[in-house]
């Protein structure tokens, strides 16, 4: 069974995308086969990982593309469906296009591991996306308004009944002693 991680951040900045592109190459590296689904917006993971997209994953869901249209393979075998530039086509999907939206992880090749790189503001419709995964790995600053953030997006989890298990990365700090004391303030 795949293990399926979406990756979250209250705030832009955070290198949450950054974080997805260097995981999946490690679990690569591991032996694992992976896959990054990009809801993020932007070219992020394929300029992280060195692809270059086409198609995106805008036009897997509202342009019916094949999923063989969109999906990009890096050299080290990590298979990724590229994000759209802008993320304001997710506000207004029709539920068929939600539905496709939705259905994506499963149609994605055999893997042991799916990374989501979900948008920060998290749209209507990719907040199904992160409610339906098991786990969530939550990338902040250490920086008040990024808690804030954070906090207000745990409480709307909450609020949405999300049962899975969320985990807390600190990134950009200026040491491990700093990364720890704002991981303890936080969480």
């Amino acid at each position: 069974m795949t293990r399926i991680i979406t990756l979250c951040s209250a705030t832009g900045g955070s290198g949450k995308t950054h974080i997805a592109a260097s995981l999946s190459r490690r679990l690569a590296q591991c032996g694992q086969r992976v896959a990054v689904l990009d809801a993020g917006g932007g070219e992020g993971i394929c300029a992280a990982l060195g692809l270059r997209a086409g198609a995106t994953l805008k036009d897997l869901v509202v342009s019916d593309a094949a999923l063989e249209e969109v999906l990009l393979r890096t050299p080290q075998g990590i298979d990724v469906v590229p994000g759209s530039p802008d993320t304001d086509w997710l506000q207004d999907l029709t539920p068929l296009q939600q539905q496709r939206l939705a259905e994506i992880p499963g149609l994605l090749p055999g893997g042991d591991v799916l990374l989501i790189d979900s948008c920060t503001d998290f749209a209507k419709n990719t907040l199904g996306l992160v409610l339906a995964s098991p786990e969530i790995l939550l990338v902040l600053t250490p920086t008040p308004a990024a808690h804030t953030d954070a906090y207000s997006m745990l409480k709307l989890l909450q609020s949405r009944g999300y049962t899975g298990s969320v985990s807390v990365v600190i990134n950009h700090v200026r040491n491990h002693i700093v990364g720890r004391h704002s991981y303890h303030r936080f969480w």
